[in-house]
């Protein structure tokens, strides 16, 4: 379904929480939503661009539970695919995720957009949909505390980089020897 109303945004968001953390954990890898500041971040999008048909949420329910979910938020012509969790049960055989691709593209076409962004990666599934490889720009955005640390350091670290190669050049032309003084021609 997919998932407009205030509280179920919050209700599926929260389950996406729990169905993440347990995957992770699992795999005893990080995930970059356990971070309560990008939770935040992304609820706080929502509520914002699912009323403005700017983000889709699309959601599985056995009952009352939801057992999978997947946020998709707009970028100018684009829709780019942002979360999705799904409990572990024998829905999974009928491909939650693919399903919600599908739904969140046939969203995006008819609210205008013009591209679906998958994301980072060259998964499979990716070229079945049709989608093509391509090099984009990135930019980055720190949502909490380190990453504005990272942010700051990263910008030290380029404006140390740019000065060196700016130094570097200045000394280089001194250390050239300069070119003989040509003897005059009617002294010759």
């Amino acid at each position: 379904v997919e998932i407009k109303d205030q509280f179920d945004i919050d209700s599926a968001f929260d389950a996406m929480i729990e169905q993440r953390e347990a995957k992770y954990s699992s795999e005893n890898c990080s995930d970059n939503f356990a971070n309560e500041e990008v939770q935040t971040f992304f609820r706080e999008l929502a509520h914002k661009h699912i009323p403005q048909n700017r983000a889709i949420m699309v959601g599985f329910r056995k009952g009352d539970a939801w057992v999978g979910a997947t946020f998709a938020n707009a970028l100018n012509d684009m829709v780019v695919g942002q979360l999705f969790s799904a409990a572990p049960g024998p829905w999974m055989k009928f491909g939650l995720g693919n399903v919600s691709l599908c739904y969140e593209i046939e969203w995006a076409k008819e609210n205008g957009f013009k591209h679906y962004d998958f994301g980072a990666g060259t998964e499979a599934y990716k070229e079945r949909f049709g989608g093509e490889l391509c090099h984009q720009y990135s930019s980055m955005q720190a949502l909490t505390a380190s990453g504005r640390m990272y942010m700051a350091a990263l910008d030290q670290k380029n404006s140390a980089r740019r000065m060196r190669r700016s130094l570097r050049g200045h000394l280089e032309s001194l250390s050239r020897p300069k070119p003989a003084s040509l003897p005059d021609q009617q002294s010759a």
